[in-house]
C-alpha cells in the first residue's frame, strides 16, 4: 500500500544512522544517468500511477498464479478476468484464483491491455486510499473511474508500450536472473507493501528517466525502511535492488555491503537495527495501521 512516510523522526533517524551515502548515491546515479530516446511525456502527477502500473504488470508476468489477489478483487469479475486472461493465465473454471500461467513465457501486451490495466490500478489507487471501504463501495469505484477515462489516453498508452519494450528487451533478464517470484506487493508491516520480493532480493520499480542524487537518497531511505521493517525475516531477504523501467537495469546491493557502507561500520546486527528502528517507529506505524483498517492493532 502506497503510505507516504510523513514523519520527521522517521527520515530523521534513518539520515542519522546510516549518513554515509554519498558515494553510493553517486555510484547509482551515474549507472541510471542515460536518458532513454524513447521517454513519454506524461504530467508528472502521473508518473506515481505509472510506476505502480508498470510494477504490477511485471508482478503479473514473474507469476505462475494470480498475485494481487485482495485488489483484484476489487473490480468487476469481467474487468479482473479481461486483465488476468491478456497477461496469459487459463483455467477450466469460473474462480480466477485457480488460473495458472507459465512464467518463461513474457506477456505480449497490447494498448486494448494497458488500458484496462491503467483504469484497473486507477480504481486500486483510490480504494487504497479509503479507510476500510465496504466492497459497494470497492466495486463502484470502477464505473466512476469509467466514466472519467471513456477515451484511452494515448500519452500514457506510448509511455507503457515504451516501457514494456525495455522490459522485455533487457529488465526480464535482470530479473529472472535473481530468483522466482515469491511476492508481489508483499506485506513487510501491516499497512505496508514493497514491489517485488524476487529470490532473496527486495526489488522496488521506478520510472524516473533522469533520476537526482536526492530521489536515489529518498529510494534509499525507502529500502532501509522495508528491510528494516521486516523484523520477523519472514521474507528471507539478503538483498536489495532498484528496477529502473525506462532503462530496463538494476542496481542492487547485498545487505552486508549496503549496511557497512551506509553506518561505515565492518559489521552490522541486522537484529539490533531492526529492533531499534522499530522503536522509532512505532507511533507512525499505529497511524497508518489506523488509517488502513479503521481501528487499531489491538482491536
Amino acid at each position: 500500500m502506497a503510505i507516504e512516510w510523513a514523519s520527521t523522526a522517521v527520515t530523521g533517524y534513518l539520515h542519522t544512522r546510516y549518513p554515509h551515502r554519498a558515494r553510493l548515491i553517486a555510484e547509482w546515479t551515474a549507472q541510471l544517468s542515460a536518458e532513454p530516446a524513447d521517454v513519454s511525456a506524461l504530467p508528472a502527477t502521473w508518473r506515481p500511477l505509472l510506476g505502480t502500473v508498470v510494477e504490477r504488470l511485471i508482478g503479473l508476468d514473474l507469476s505462475s498464479t494470480p498475485p494481487y489477489a485482495d485488489e483484484l478483487g476489487w473490480l468487476p469479475m469481467v474487468v479482473t478476468d479481461q486483465v488476468l486472461a491478456g497477461a496469459g493465465f487459463a483455467g477450466t473454471g469460473d474462480d480466477w484464483r485457480t488460473w495458472t500461467r507459465d512464467p518463461a513465457t513474457p506477456i505480449q501486451a497490447d494498448n486494448d491491455w494497458f488500458w484496462v490495466c491503467w483504469r484497473a490500478l486507477e480504481v486500486i489507487d483510490l480504494v487504497n486510499q479509503m479507510t476500510a471501504p465496504s466492497p459497494d463501495v470497492q466495486r463502484g469505484m470502477w464505473d466512476w473511474v469509467s466514466g472519467q477515462r471513456t477515451t484511452p489516453d494515448e500519452g500514457v498508452l506510448a509511455a507503457l508500450a515504451a516501457l514494456w519494450r525495455r522490459y522485455l528487451d533487457s529488465g526480464r533478464a535482470r530479473l529472472r536472473a535473481l530468483g522466482n517470484l515469491r511476492g508481489a506487493a508483499p506485506v513487510v508491516e501491516d499497512p505496508f507493501t514493497a514491489d517485488l520480493v524476487v529470490g532473496t532480493t527486495l526489488v522496488e520499480v521506478k520510472v524516473y528517466a533522469q533520476p537526482t542524487s536526492g530521489d536515489l537518497s529518498s529510494w534509499i531511505d525507502q529500502l532501509l525502511r522495508y528491510v528494516l521493517l521486516d523484523r520477523d525475516d519472514r521474507w528471507n531477504l539478503d538483498r536489495v535492488a532498484i528496477y529502473s523501467g525506462w532503462h530496463g537495469d538494476l542496481v542492487e546491493l547485498e545487505f552486508s555491503e549496503l549496511f557497512a557502507r551506509l553506518t561505515g561500520a565492518k559489521t552490522v546486527s541486522f537484529r539490533v537495527e531492526r529492533d531499534n528502528f522499530a522503536i522509532v517507529a512505532t507511533e507512525y506505524l499505529e497511524r497508518a495501521y489506523f488509517k488502513r483498517h479503521g481501528r487499531t492493532r489491538s482491536g
